[in-house]
């Protein structure tokens, strides 16, 4: 009954979330960021996007094993990164999955397992980094023993999880065939192909530990967050934020790390303001500047999304109907 309405409660808890911030937003202080910015950094911070999108190319283009041309790959990154920051509910994953659905040399598990492993492989980057970035802003951090504890603690059970679905795949596939088995889904032909396309994906899984691919598709992951944080940075200097690099990797970690929670609004608002405020606060900046920057930060982040993912779903889109 829930998964029925999942997208409409996850649109009222959208709203809800923003009424909630909305109420703690200073629009003063708003005014002043935007008062602030220094255009020069926003333009860096578009570049730092477009070569993302270049490292985010290449690991897709890598874990597809070439049977998609790189330049489709690359319209195929721009559409469905505009398409998830704007789609309640991470259903903007779906768009990748589809567009490389219509590519005839690529299966159904090499699809879903790219997807799988691409964000597997940012998950773990992103806590790698952050627990990097932590001793370089030590100093600016209020609680210190707090936020030492939940990185370290967090840090150890993703990498845990990280190593169970990348390495003994056979185990996942084992639970997922006993749960099924439990629920009594193998009774359905449905229950069936539903099992059968989640094994055909956790087995595709099992290409990523050939060594030349896993380090091709780790260091295009640091290279993707690299520039993340770089334009995270830029963002944060264009409206006048003095912050470092180091706390702009933490004060992106939090938001990234979030996305993990199973709980998710429209274009991840609120959510997004709510960890990125919480790592500002925690760096020392006050909570309503915090929680008015994390706001526009957003809106300028999702705005560099925005042209190259529109041209690229009309290309798209205009391929699909000559097909």
């Amino acid at each position: 009954m829930l998964k029925k309405y999942y997208k409409q409660i996850s649109a009222l808890g959208t709203l809800a979330i923003l009424y909630i911030l909305v109420t703690q937003i200073n629009f003063s202080d708003v005014a002043l960021v935007i008062n602030k910015i220094r255009f020069e950094y926003l333009l860096s911070a578009f570049v730092a996007y477009v070569g993302l999108n270049f490292s985010r190319t290449y690991r897709f283009y890598k874990l597809l094993k070439s049977r998609v041309g790189f330049w489709k790959v690359f319209t195929i990154s721009f559409s469905h990164a505009f398409i998830n920051s704007v789609m309640p509910a991470r259903t903007g994953e779906l768009a990748y999955v589809y567009y490389i659905k219509r590519e005839p040399n690529v299966g159904f598990g090499n699809n879903v397992a790219s997807l799988f492993i691409s964000r597997a492989f940012d998950t773990l980057v992103v806590v790698l980094c952050t627990l990097i970035a932590v001793p370089f802003i030590l100093s600016a951090i209020v609680d210190k023993t707090q936020v030492i504890l939940a990185t370290f603690t967090g840090g150890a059970l993703i990498v845990a999880v990280f190593a169970f679905f990348i390495f003994w795949e056979t185990k996942v596939i084992w639970l997922t065939d006993f749960m099924f088995g439990i629920l009594q889904l193998k009774k359905f032909d449905v229950g069936n192909r539903v099992l059968e396309k989640i094994k055909e994906a956790l087995l595709s899984i099992k290409d990523v530990r050939e060594p030349r691919l896993f380090i091709d598709t780790f260091l295009s992951s640091v290279g993707v967050w690299m520039c993340v944080y770089l334009m995270a940075w830029f963002v944060a200097l264009g409206f006048g934020i003095s912050i470092s690099f180091w706390g702009a990797v933490f004060m992106t970690g939090l938001p990234a790390l979030a996305n993990i929670l199973p709980f998710y609004t429209v274009g991840n608002f609120g959510i997004f303001e709510g960890s990125k405020s919480l790592a500002l606060v925690l760096m020392g900046f006050s909570k309503e500047l915090a929680i008015s920057f994390s706001f526009v930060s957003h809106v300028a982040e999702i705005s560099l999304f925005l042209l190259p993912g529109i041209i690229s779903y009309l290309i798209l889109s205009k391929a699909s109907l000559k097909k």
